[in-house]
Parts: C-alpha cells; sequence; structure tokens
C-alpha cells in the first residue's frame, strides 16, 4: 500500500510540477488559444485553484513523511564476545544459506529469509522443488543443514525454529 501511495504521491508532485511550470511559462505570454482560455478560467477560480495546490501541497507532505523503504529491511546482527563484538547482516547470513541450494539437486531455487527475534533467530526458507516423490524428505534435510550452516558454519547457536515453504512444484520440462 505504501508503494502504491508513493507512486501515486510522485506522479501527481510531477503533474503538478509540470502543469505549474506550463502556467507560469504561458501565462506570461498572454492568452492564446485554448490554453489562454485555461489560464483566463483559473484566475476566475480563485479558491479552487488554492484548493488544489493545499490538496497537493499534502500529498507531497505525505509523500515525504511516509516514502518508502528500499533497503529491502535489512538488519544487523550483533553478538557480543570478550574481545568486542562481530556483526553479520541478515542479508548477509540469507547469502550464505542460499549457497545450500547446491547441495540439493530437486531444489531449482532457495530464497532465506532471517527473522531475528528477542532471543532467537527464526529462518524461513522459500523453494522451488523439482516434481518427485521425495519432497517432505529434502524439505527435512533443507531444515537440518540450515541449522547446521547457521551453527557450524556461522557460530550462531541461538536458531530458533527453520520453516520450510515449497512455493512452486516445478515439473522436469520446466526446470531445465
Amino acid at each position: 500500500m505504501k508503494l502504491l501511495v508513493h507512486r501515486v504521491s510522485v506522479a501527481l508532485i510531477l503533474g503538478a510540477a509540470f502543469v505549474g511550470s506550463l502556467y507560469i511559462i504561458f501565462r506570461g505570454m498572454g492568452p492564446a488559444g485554448w490554453w489562454g482560455d485555461l489560464t483566463l478560467s483559473l484566475s476566475d477560480n480563485r479558491w479552487a485553484v488554492i484548493l488544489a495546490a493545499v490538496i497537493l501541497f499534502g500529498l507531497a507532505l505525505v509523500h515525504l513523511t511516509t516514502g518508502v523503504r528500499t533497503s529491502g529491511g535489512d538488519q544487523i546482527l550483533s553478538f557480543p564476545n570478550d574481545s568486542g563484538a562481530v556483526s553479520i547482516s541478515t542479508r548477509g547470513i540469507a547469502d550464505f544459506l542460499s549457497k545450500l541450494q547446491a547441495e540439493f539437486t530437486s531444489v531449482v531455487s532457495m530464497r532465506p529469509r532471517i527473522i531475528p527475534n528477542k532471543n532467537v533467530i527464526d529462518v524461513v526458507v522459500d523453494v522451488r522443488v523439482k516434481a518427485g516423490p521425495d519432497i517432505r524428505d529434502v524439505c527435512e534435510l533443507i531444515q537440518e543443514q540450515v541449522r547446521k550452516n547457521m551453527t557450524e558454519g556461522l557460530g550462531i547457536t541461538d536458531v530458533g525454529s527453520v520453516t520450510v515453504n515449497v512455493t512452486e512444484i516445478v515439473s522436469e520440462r520446466k526446470s531445465g
């Protein structure tokens, strides 16, 4: 929803800036044709122009205050130790875990998401898999490998739940 509000407000702001610029440019040239008729009618409806300006200003204010984050929600997790702290981004952890895809021939794509909670780190892995009778077994192996790589590969022992979501089952023909 924020993205929609953002795009609409950007379009309105740019449109208002364009129309305002044209109004100023052609107003200085004097009335000529349809544009002259429009500018004269706008000057007669001063309150409508003021209301439109207030609405556009309000939309610009909404746009500036609600903007859309483009960082993708990347967070930094810090793990204190005797020498200071080690910080790892959630995106870095997800990239590390996505390399597990190479270990599973039936996995077409793997997209892990790291969800830090108060005392543990949960992992949600969205996978597309090839059709076959072993989908459940593959998902359980992915869970085990994710947990193992989090603890042994990254040293993160506070792993909570590891959820594997099969988002698509791809036929053998489609996956190649």
